[in-house]
């Protein structure tokens, strides 16, 4: 048995549960993992990065990418 993340476990069962077919052509809207069925957590706000955290983001980034 793999280790899934809880998305990961989701995506499986949905894609199961549809016939092995894509789990975006579900049917099932009632059902309560349909917001998850893709592997994302669609109920999540988009976060908001301020120019700022995007420029320290980007120098971390190349930071580590130096090591």
């Amino acid at each position: 048995m793999t280790n899934l993340t809880p998305l990961k476990a989701i995506k499986a069962k949905c894609i199961d549960c549809c016939g092995d077919d894509h789990p975006r052509k579900c049917v099932c809207n009632d059902c309560p993992l349909y917001p998850f069925r893709l592997g994302k957590n669609t109920l999540l706000k988009p976060r908001k990065v301020s120019d700022k955290q995007k420029r320290r983001l980007v120098e971390n980034l190349q930071k580590y990418r130096r090591i």
